[in-house]
């Protein structure tokens, strides 16, 4: 992936999991924690490595990536099971998590294909490469999806405005144009959060 498309897809995943009071996915991996799931489980695909630092983790369309706490329960019950010979169709196969459907899903480690290992053991290609499947999962046509919920219809006053009640608006950052209260609903035009 090239460092403008990194770029891109790392807006659009933060885009997608950020809102105004929380943070959805997994937080993005240290060094640390990468480091000590490689020791345990192996090399981690370049890209998916770089998702973990950068992203976390989280859905990417209708699917969801394991962050580096949830992968290493993924490939300590994936590891078990194979194990005990289920899924040996997957050799190859690096786990990143799991569809809405209980398949794993995962990198083919020797092809680059992102794939989908299904109940029958079979493994069927979803993206051909783990860099199709972000593009396809985070962008809309090739472009950033739409700003956090709360912007994206534009300045409206919230039904809990601070201002009616008496109280004063702490502004936030809402997509680079609007601002946002922490305390209420409101959004209004202008960088608010910069005046004091």
């Amino acid at each position: 992936m090239t460092p403008e498309l990194k770029a891109l897809l790392a807006e659009a995943h933060r885009r997608r999991h950020v809102f105004r009071y929380s943070r959805t996915g997994s937080e993005p991996a240290t060094e640390e924690a990468l480091r000590a799931f490689e020791l345990a489980f192996g090399t981690i695909p370049a890209d998916y490595r770089w998702y973990l630092s950068e992203c976390g983790g989280g859905y990417v369309g209708s699917e969801s990536l394991n962050g580096i706490k949830e992968l290493t329960d993924s490939h300590t019950r994936f590891r078990e099971q194979r194990a005990e010979g289920l899924w040996e169709e997957a050799d190859g196969v690096f786990v990143t998590g799991g569809d809405g459907g209980g398949n794993w899903m995962g990198i083919h480690v020797k092809s680059g294909r992102f794939v989908v290992i299904c109940d029958d053991g079979d493994v069927e290609t979803k993206a051909a490469s783990f860099e199709e499947f972000l593009v396809g999962g985070l962008l809309e046509h090739g472009k950033l999806p739409d700003p956090i919920p709360e912007t994206k219809y534009g300045p409206r006053i919230g039904l809990d405005d601070c201002e009616a009640g008496g109280r004063k608006h702490e502004w936030y950052n809402a997509d680079g144009r609007h601002s946002g209260c922490y305390h209420c609903a409101t959004i209004r035009v202008g960088q608010l959060w910069k005046k004091k």
